[in-house]
């Protein structure tokens, strides 16, 4: 974790992007242990995942469910407007 915690301590944002679900999958315990290393200090984190759905069965529909460039810049936009 250690590019992780030093990437949020310098820039306050943390964006964890996984193939899986964000709900309970790895980004959440990536948030979970960059927000207890830095106990106090602000931090903006947020996830993105697969869309909360079945496995898609054909390659079409896989990429769909997937999290692609378009939706990590909406939420790295996002994240910046919000401070």
């Amino acid at each position: 974790h250690a590019l992780e915690m030093f990437a949020a301590e310098h820039a306050g944002r943390l964006l964890v992007v996984e193939e899986g679900q964000a709900f309970c999958g790895f980004g959440a315990e990536v948030v979970s242990a960059v927000h207890q290393a830095f106990e106090g200090v602000p931090l903006t984190a947020r996830r993105i995942g697969a869309k909360p759905h079945p496995l898609a069965s054909s390659k079409a529909a896989e990429l769909d469910s997937l999290p692609g460039a378009d939706t990590i810049v909406a939420g790295v936009v996002e994240m910046m407007r919000q401070n």
